[in-house]
């Protein structure tokens, strides 16, 4: 992905400046001050938090602890952004400052505009997760940024709190922003926010897409087969379809994910048909056939499988309870290798 910095992200962040002018302190979601990585992802790019140099960066409302992770080996991070201001009237002194978490410690990146001179410090200081005591950090005495009131310039810098001790994904750090002026007097805050630590990924053990199936059991009133499509860097769509050979009774008992499929619905080409943990599955036996075609369309996430369990009852006394199987796209391409029937031992 490539470093970009849009005007569009700026005219953002002066805009905000001026909404800060009008109140003697401010804070607002990283979402006011980032575009929306998703788009960004999508375009081929992804953003560069102020100060940074770090191109893998989205924002902190985009994600969650829970379902984000770094990669070590290709990390992109989860920026939470604020604000704290000093101002009065016409003069203004506000810092912008984004936190995130590496795998080794807690990152701060901040940058100060203001279109006068008086003298002005940003105090952050964090505790928490990774975190053995509060630690804080001070800039030095910053006497303007040599801007105007149309045009307020800016200065940028950044800090690094190592972790010290252990955490986990979703421990919190509190961060708490202040302003003081030359003599270390607070004029400004505290401002206080919470960030949820995001964890290292767990190594995926699917490699590219895997197919595959296994006879459970071969007996001719309780027969079982198991089918299991696994993604590692997941697809939006895909269909897995085979047969079931010489099929009779009621409707196959087909098990997502361990989730019973309840066929609540039959179209006119005489598909049974039902929806379960997000995927679609439909049954039905092909005219003047002995045979049950069964399909299961949906989608997975990245490092994701989907286990497809089916139990049915068959009057064929032969080896082999299945047909062919396959896996494939929208465009009907072949996603893996199609599983050959299966048969018993």
């Amino acid at each position: 992905m490539k470093k970009t910095f849009t005007s569009s992200l700026l005219g953002l962040v002066i805009s905000c400046l001026l909404l800060a002018s009008c109140s003697q302190l401010a804070t607002f979601e990283n979402e006011d001050l980032m575009l929306e990585q998703t788009s960004a992802d999508k375009a081929g790019f992804k953003l560069s938090p102020f100060g940074t140099g770090i191109e893998n960066a989205r924002t902190y409302a985009a994600t969650d602890c829970e379902n984000f992770c770094i990669d070590p080996a290709d990390p992109e991070y989860s920026v939470q952004t604020s604000t704290i201001s000093n101002n009065s009237g016409p003069q203004t002194r506000v810092f912008t400052y984004s936190v995130y978490n590496t795998l080794t410690g807690f990152q701060l990146d901040w940058s100060y505009t203001a279109n006068n001179n008086a003298g002005r410090k940003l105090k952050i200081t964090v505790s928490g997760a990774g975190l053995t005591i509060p630690q804080s950090y001070t800039t030095n005495q910053l006497n303007g940024s040599g801007g105007t009131n149309q045009n307020p310039g800016t200065i940028t810098d950044s800090y690094n709190f190592p972790f010290n001790s252990s955490w986990a994904a979703c421990g919190i750090v509190t961060i708490e922003a202040e302003i003081l002026d030359g003599e270390n007097v607070l004029v400004s805050g505290p401002v206080i926010s919470n960030y949820n630590l995001i964890g290292e990924c767990e190594g995926c053990d699917i490699d590219g897409n895997e197919f595959s199936g296994d006879a459970v059991s071969c007996a001719q009133n309780g027969r079982e087969a198991v089918y299991t499509f696994g993604s590692e860097d997941g697809v939006g769509y895909f269909k897995m379809q085979g047969g079931l050979t010489n099929f009779t009774g009621d409707n196959a008992s087909i098990y997502i994910n361990g989730a019973l499929v309840d066929f609540n619905t039959t179209s006119s080409d005489g598909w049974a048909t039902g929806t379960v943990e997000g995927y679609t599955v439909g049954q039905r036996t092909p005219g003047g056939s002995s045979n049950r075609n069964i399909r299961v369309e949906g989608g997975l996430n990245s490092c994701e499988e989907v286990e497809v369990r089916i139990v049915w009852s068959s009057s064929n006394s032969g080896s082999t309870i299945t047909g062919d199987w396959s896996v494939k796209d929208e465009a009907g391409v072949d996603l893996a290798p199609e599983v050959a029937g299966l048969s018993c031992s």
